[in-house]
């Protein structure tokens, strides 16, 4: 698959804008262009345009997938955050 840069800038904009919008804005036009009025739909965009239509034919496939290459380290990384938070109660350095 061929890598597709407009996407990309288009991607890194909405990351952009929802840091910008969690942190209250730059003061710029926020009034009148809220940067949360269209991240999400810019994401789904995105997501959309990417989707390769031989997914359709097996979903329990690409459910699968999705599952391993995004849950599980999910997963995984919270499991590590959890045991250092334990070692740290253990030792007394945080409470």
């Amino acid at each position: 698959m061929q890598r597709n840069d407009n996407i990309l800038v288009l991607m890194a904009f909405g990351i952009v804008f929802v840091v910008l919008g969690h942190k209250g804005g730059i003061g710029l036009f926020t009034d009148w262009f809220p940067y949360y009025s269209f991240h999400m739909p810019l994401f789904m965009f995105t997501a959309g345009y990417l989707f390769k239509e031989e997914y359709i034919d097996c979903v329990k496939d690409y459910i699968i997938k999705k599952f391993r290459r995004l849950m599980l380290p999910y997963y995984a990384c919270n499991l590590f955050y959890g045991l250092v938070l334990v070692g740290l109660k253990y030792f007394h350095i945080v409470k």
